[in-house]
This record gives structure tokens, sequence and C-alpha cells, in this order.
């Protein structure tokens, strides 16, 4: 499925910093050497592929811990079996406020799309809406293609998107935001704390930490810095 690159809809981001985190040394290095967030370029890469022409950040710090320890152990100790692109993970700062043309990540759209399935007023979004959510899920499975996958499936592509895959919540995600109205797409903004921008990223400020150092950590990130070595 093409996905638009979004420029046309020029959503202004909320002030303040945002955040993006990689558990991979080489990657990490290349942002250092750039001194910026580039957009994915890849294609045809599945359903958690990250959308062509994207950068991702959060602004929830504890979402970037999971990402630059490439894994949901934040407040945890990590085994080596777990650790994966080196020793350390790598935060990066950036300033949302300059961002405007920027949407949520397809990921959280697709999981917020599952829960108004479970329940409707669990977000603060009003009955058209909620229909035209309801709408665009069932609209996304009819477009669904089986051959897309090398696997056989077990469970209809539908029936794993109920039951919480989430690559099926980025299939789902990635449908919405390519057939909403720019109104159903600013509603799952005020419901999300990571997003999308397309086009290059300034960092204004870089850190690494030791990934071993993650059951020290706080839930909230709140002192993350106390274990962590400013880079830029």
């Amino acid at each position: 499925m093409e996905i638009k690159t979004f420029k046309q809809f020029l959503i202004e981001a909320p002030l303040g910093i945002a955040y993006h985190g990689t558990p991979y040394e080489k990657a990490a290095q290349q942002i250092l050497k750039d001194g910026v967030l580039k957009p994915n370029l890849r294609k045809n890469g599945g359903n958690l592929q990250p959308m062509e022409g994207q950068t991702y950040f959060t602004t929830n710090l504890s979402y970037a811990l999971i990402h630059g320890l490439g894994a949901n152990m934040v407040g945890h100790k990590i085994n080596d079996n777990i650790i994966t692109g080196g020793e350390y993970g790598y935060i990066f700062v950036v300033d949302n406020s300059k961002m405007k043309n920027h949407i949520p990540d397809e990921d959280i759209v697709g999981e917020i799309a599952r829960d108004i399935i479970d329940d409707e007023d669990s977000y603060n979004f009003t009955e058209d809406e909620i229909e035209d959510v309801i709408d665009l899920i069932h609209k996304s499975f009819n477009n669904y293609m089986e051959e897309d996958y090398e696997r056989e499936l077990e469970e209809s592509p539908y029936e794993r998107f109920i039951n919480h895959e989430y690559e099926f919540f980025a299939y789902v995600g990635k449908f919405i935001l390519n057939k909403a109205s720019k109104r159903l797409i600013i509603r799952f903004r005020q419901n999300a704390d990571q997003y999308s921008h397309s086009g290059d990223t300034p960092i204004k400020e870089a850190y690494k930490f030791k990934k071993k150092d993650s059951e020290f950590l706080e839930k909230d990130g709140s002192n993350f810095k106390q274990y962590a070595t400013k880079i830029r």
C-alpha cells in the first residue's frame, strides 16, 4: 500500500522537546555525523517497516529509553541475549516546536483504534469520529492482500489486530493515516505522544547510556541523566 508523505497537512507540533532512541551503535554514529535525524527511505519492508520519508520521535522519555534499549526493560535487569546493536543505547533530543508537518506514529494510531473497539469512551473522539475510525478499520482489512505475506496465518489479519499484535496495529495505523481526514488525524495526535515528521530533523543534544544500567532507571526516565553521558 502506498503511503503519502502527509506534507499537505502541516500540523503544528506542541512546544517543547522530543526524543529519538536507538539501540544501534552504527545508526547513532551516523546521526551524530549528520547532525540530523534522516527519514526512512526504504520501501516494501512489511507492516512494521517505518513509513517512507518519516523520522520518528516521542515526547515521552520512557518510550525513547525503550527504543534506546531495544526492549521494554526500563527499570529491569537486561540479559545479554536481549542486547542488540552494541553496549550502549542512544537518546537524541530534538526541538519539536520547529516541526510543521508531523503526524502520530502509525503504531499508536492502530493501538488507539483497537482500544476504541472495546471502549468508545476511552479517548476524546466524537460519535461521528468513532464511526469513521471503525469504518476505516474494516476498510483496511478489505484492502488487505494475503499474498503480501510469506507465511501461512493461523488467524486472520483482523483477528491478529483484535488480539493486539503490533504488526497489525502498524498496518491499520498506516491505512488510517493514508485515508483519514485531517480532522481525524489531529484527533489521533491529541491522544498520542509518539510522532513522525517528514524530512530531516536537527538534533539539539545526544546522550549514550550503558544498557546494563537499565535496572537502575526509573520507569519515567526521571533519573536518566545520572546514568548517561552527554555526547553532543
